[in-house]
């Protein structure tokens, strides 16, 4: 009923004394204050009948127009950047890059170890001479840099996974920081600490993500000791965060599931692997059913181009497998960080 400036406007009003009989019923002498009750604002301009309902429970909060709920919180807590200093977002953006870059060396080891069948203990060591490594040329990236790519042991080149798994983790990391720190593509309806939720969501996601595209890319294999976690930790995690119902997600993981599944059937596993299915699955759970038909959109226009490419370059042929699986990952990121704007374009272009 009441505009922010309008409700600002009366909290300055001071005490007026009464004017006389004839100001208001009762003479009333606080024409213009605003008295706090509970969680409501009262005006006293119609003693005893005028109570409206208002979220601000503090004078100083509204006062600054800082309502505790509302679309003003909701766009603060989308766009948090916007109100830090430049320091502190340059120091926020460097430490996610760094975990970004370190979380992007432990999927180097997951990914050879679990390859080779060996454990996740001990340390690490060459695959040529089989020499330990020591921590000092363990550093994410700048190793690799001052080894010049090279063991320091027996000097036998060191494969570019290395760096390019690391600062691809890292520049990851680094884009849904400033994502969740400006709000881009977030849903509305967040709140603060349902950002910071979205933002946890997003980093547990593109690490599962970028662990499926390297290991399918580099051995042709979608594991299920990936895919099944994954699916547990995305289906928890929309649900915990709010932005999807349960149904949503159980749809998009039926859909794309069944829809792998079908080809998977009609050609006797000659088009696709079983692994594609439970990513299909996997990408429901984190995107709901809208966004992975349009992951599934995109991904299937990527594997065109990308094979056309090679076509013509003369480095496949129309029989050449490619792993499907990368594209579908690719594509999942994309609808994670642009799904909302790529829906909204096609609704307006479309509709």
């Amino acid at each position: 009923m009441f505009g922010r400036r309008g409700v600002r406007r009366l909290l300055r009003r001071r005490h007026v004394p009464a004017q006389g009989p004839g100001h208001g019923r009762q003479g009333a002498r606080w024409p213009g204050l605003l008295r706090r009750r509970g969680g409501c604002v009262v005006l006293p301009l119609h003693p005893g009948r005028f109570h409206v309902p208002h979220p601000i429970r503090a004078r100083r909060e509204l006062a600054r127009g800082r309502p505790r709920e509302g679309p003003q919180l909701r766009e603060s807590g989308r766009a948090l950047g916007r109100r830090l200093p430049p320091l502190a977002m340059m120091m926020g953006a460097l430490l996610a890059f760094v975990i970004g870059l370190s979380v992007g060396s432990f999927l180097n080891v997951v990914i050879l170890r679990t390859n080779a069948g060996s454990s996740f203990g001990g340390r690490s060591r060459c695959l040529s001479c089989q020499a330990q490594i020591a921590p000092k040329d363990l550093i994410p990236v700048l190793s690799f840099i001052a080894l010049r790519g090279k063991c320091r042991s027996c000097g036998e080149r060191i494969s570019w996974q290395y760096p390019l798994v690391e600062f691809g983790t890292g520049l990851l990391f680094f884009v849904f920081y400033l994502r969740f720190m400006y709000g881009f593509g977030l849903p509305p309806e967040l709140s603060p600490m349902q950002s910071v939720a979205f933002f946890l969501r997003d980093l547990a996601f593109v690490t599962s993500l970028m662990l499926l595209f390297v290991y399918d890319l580099k051995y042709y294999l979608i594991l299920d000791r990936f895919t099944v976690p994954a699916m547990a930790i995305a289906f928890a995690f929309n649900v915990w965060v709010g932005t999807f119902h349960p149904y949503d997600l159980l749809s998009g993981g039926l859909i794309l599931g069944g829809f792998f599944l079908a080809q998977y059937l009609f050609s006797k596993g000659r088009w696709i692997g079983g692994g594609d299915i439970r990513l299909g699955v996997l990408m429901g759970f984190m995107l709901g059913w809208k966004d992975a038909l349009g992951a599934l959109f995109i991904a299937y226009a990527l594997g065109a181009v990308v094979g056309l490419f090679l076509i013509q370059r003369e480095k496949a042929a129309w029989q050449t497998q490619v792993p499907f699986g990368t594209f579908l990952t690719l594509a999942t990121l994309v609808m994670l960080l642009f799904g909302r704007p790529i829906l909204t374009w096609y609704m307006g272009f479309f509709g």
